[in-house]
């Protein structure tokens, strides 16, 4: 199956999509009858991995750093 430039431009733009979609899940905490939030545990963690992915371009240094990142928070209760 061969596609044209302009479907083969758009696909890779898919897995971005998806990726902020699933992170923008993780930070926006919504209850029934309540105010939207933001779930400042993960939002914490996110913006120095995110400075991570784009310094080193490496999804296995991201992956390590969040996971770090995620694991001192929850372990010392920070937020």
């Amino acid at each position: 199956m061969s596609f044209s430039p302009f479907w083969k431009k758009f696909l890779t733009y898919i897995p971005m999509c998806i990726l902020t979609a699933l992170l923008t899940q993780s930070l926006i905490v919504v209850e029934k009858g309540a105010l939207t939030q933001i779930n400042t545990e993960n939002l914490v963690v996110a913006i120095p991995t995110i400075i991570v992915a784009f310094l080193t371009k490496s999804l296995m240094w991201t992956v390590v750093f969040g996971m770090l990142g995620m694991t001192l928070v929850r372990y010392l209760g920070l937020f």
